[in-house]
This record gives structure tokens, sequence and C-alpha cells, in this order.
């Protein structure tokens, strides 16, 4: 089977929640340290993106990944990071047939989800989103044909200029539209599960 890779981006500062979200615990355990574990599950060629607060979220993972990627431009946005995990990722694993981006900020993604977007690569399709709310977003899975411009990407943006120009296969995850990124957000989690 071919090797598919991950890269978690968890290097922003969340600004809009005050303190680090990569932190808050769901179950006793960190939203990174959960994501992290899941990705190991399902490839073993993983990368994490760190930025802001780098040594404290470094500390959360060290014991079950060395994989690390540190994004000294983090503040550039989340392009920055993806161009960065990227990059990391295939130093490591040049023979990659495609990336899984993820989010470490929504609860909602699980394996069965991964592996839905994941399938549709023996479909053909190498440019795979997860829609909600009437359009793409992340978890998405970038196939080979697009790791060139997956590097041209603006720093700002996550894979709209890509969208743009190729199109995209989407996978309906209706729950995707949900990620931490206020208090009210989290008080909103918590209430509902």
């Amino acid at each position: 089977m071919e090797k598919i890779g991950i890269v978690i981006l968890a290097a922003g500062n969340s600004s809009r929640l005050g303190f680090p979200k990569q932190l808050l615990e769901i179950d006793g355990e960190s939203l990174l340290l959960r994501t992290v574990s899941m990705a190991q599950e399902l490839s073993d060629c993983v990368v994490t993106v760190l930025g802001y607060n780098y040594k404290r979220h470094h500390k959360e993972i060290t014991d079950i990944t060395e994989n690390i990627a540190f994004n000294l431009d983090w503040n550039k946005g989340i392009g920055n990071s993806i161009k960065c995990g990227f990059n990391t990722l295939h130093r490591m694993n040049s023979d990659l047939c495609a990336v899984v981006l993820l989010n470490c900020d929504q609860p909602y993604v699980t394996k069965e989800v991964i592996k839905l977007l994941t399938n549709e690569l023996k479909e053909g399709s190498q440019l795979i989103m997860s829609s909600y709310n009437d359009h793409y977003g992340l978890p998405a899975v970038v196939g080979r044909q697009y790791f060139k411009e997956l590097n041209r990407i603006n720093d700002e943006e996550t894979l709209e200029s890509l969208t743009e120009v190729y199109g995209a296969h989407s996978v309906p995850f209706p729950k995707g539209v949900f990620d931490i990124d206020t208090v009210e957000d989290w008080d909103y989690f918590c209430k509902k599960d």
C-alpha cells in the first residue's frame, strides 16, 4: 500500500480564546495529544507543526513523537504552517502518495473521518476536502499530483487557491464546521458532549 503522511497544524497562538487551545482537555487528554495519538494510529509518517508556545506544546507530545516541525513563522498564517509541515514530512518520506492536513482544534475529527477522506484516493481523486456549511475545509487530503502546488499556497490561506484552480472532491463532514476558537466554542462543546 502506498504511504499517506499526516501533517497536524498546531502552531497558532489561540488569540481569540486567550489561552492555548492545544492544551484543552477532553477526557483527560489535551486536544494536541489526542490528535497526534489518533494520527499515529493511522500512519507512521506524522509531523506536528508547532510555533507559538513551542516549549510547552512540545513537552505535551514529546513522549509519543519526535517528528515535530518548529515553524518560526507561525504568525504569518496557516498556509505557512502547512508548507512548513509538508516540507518537513516530505524530507522525511519522499515516497508519499498523499498527505492529510489536520487541525488540532476540531474535536469531532476521528480516524473514521480521515479514512473516509483517504478512501477517495482509491477512486482517483487527488484533492479531497471536507465539506461543511457550503464550503470546503480541513481535514483534507492532497495527492502527490498537487505537491508542488501545495508549496505555492498563500501564507494566510489553507487550500483555497488549489480548489479554485483545480476543483476538489468533497466528503461531507457536517461536524467539521465546529472548531475551538473562543471560550464560547469550548463551553458549547463541553455542554454538548
